[in-house]
């Protein structure tokens, strides 16, 4: 496997066609904003917000800019320990499997293709 490339950027790039432009349009803001931040505040904002959040990562303060390093790092974190299994942890509701398909399946495209940009850019 190629040095910093993870299996689900390989994977996105096999299975999902990739979008070419690091920030997102403002049709998937759109998109995020209706279908994923409800999912996000219903199993892991409680967890990762406010002034301790776990993780050190608050996802009320966490930007949408997949072209940010900092942003798509988290973001690229998040994708993998949802599609782990890892988060929600065990003791916590688990929302169903199509669901965090659905969200790791729209993210890791995007993410991927942000990440392959600025290495592009390098």
């Amino acid at each position: 496997m190629a040095q910093g490339r993870t299996w689900w950027s390989i994977a996105a790039g096999i299975v999902l066609s990739a979008f070419t432009a690091p920030a997102l349009a403002a049709d998937d803001s759109s998109q995020f904003r209706e279908k994923f931040q409800p999912f996000l505040a219903k199993h892991c904002v409680g967890c990762h917000s406010g002034e301790k959040p776990k993780g050190n990562l608050n996802l009320e303060k966490l930007p949408l800019d997949l072209a940010d390093t900092s942003a798509r790092g988290h973001w690229t974190a998040v994708v993998e320990r949802l599609a782990a299994g890892d988060m929600p942890p065990a003791e916590k509701p688990r929302p169903e499997a199509n669901e965090i398909q659905t969200l790791t399946a729209w993210l890791s495209p995007r993410v991927a293709a942000a990440e392959t940009t600025a290495r592009a850019a390098q």
